[in-house]
């Protein structure tokens, strides 16, 4: 709530500030005040407010309140936690789109090997859990490289800004499952397409 470093600051009656500061030759721009035991701050604010409303004072007043402060900080780290969450919400489907992508990639240059198989009795589920399969090892690799790279990040920017570095587990199995998601969600689309073919025309292919 203070406004100054107390650490690099003195006390002084108020009458002896007011006559070595040319400054607060105006009067008292700011009190920091403390509310006494069994008083909440809310009652402590209505009773400021009202005592300044007087129109023989005729002052008009500002109080923060601790709640207010910290109220104000939550609605801040809501909106930080909305724009990490849209900014890793477009990444996601960034990397999905990649994964997709890699996986029809895959699959296009593998028809001859899913031809095969299935001419050797392996049903369209065997080939699309195949498929499932890889796009979640691939997405899982993904989410490891970003887990070690966020680790190794956080670490390098707590160490020199002299924060204390906290790892959290439950943000690092988020991340995994995450991952798991992702590479179901993208991958089932070509692992569909792979499992479709026609054994004939995979085997004819080049």
């Amino acid at each position: 709530m203070r406004r100054f470093q107390p650490n690099e600051s003195i006390y002084l009656h108020l009458t002896t500030a007011l006559r070595l500061s040319s400054e607060s030759s105006n009067g008292i721009t700011t009190i920091t005040a403390r509310v006494s035991a069994g008083t909440s701050n809310t009652t402590a604010r209505d009773q400021v407010l009202a005592f300044f409303a007087d129109p023989i004072r005729g002052q008009a007043v500002r109080v923060s309140s601790p709640e207010e402060i910290i109220a104000q900080m939550e609605k801040q780290m809501q909106m930080f936690t909305l724009l990490l969450g849209a900014i890793g919400s477009i990444s996601l489907i960034v990397g999905g789109v990649g994964v997709m992508n890699v996986m029809l990639v895959s699959v296009t240059e593998r028809r001859r090997e899913i031809g095969i198989r299935r001419a050797l009795g392996a049903k369209r589920g065997d080939i699309r859990g195949q498929f499932l399969i890889e796009s979640v090892i691939l997405s899982l690799l993904g989410g490891l490289l970003g887990i070690l790279f966020g680790i190794g990040a956080s670490r390098l920017i707590a160490h020199f800004a002299h924060w204390q570095f906290l790892l959290s587990g439950g943000a690092i199995l988020l991340g995994v499952g995450v991952s798991n998601a992702v590479g179901i969600f993208f991958g089932y689309y070509p692992a569909r397409q792979a499992s479709l073919l026609d054994p004939i025309v995979a085997l004819k292919s080049d």
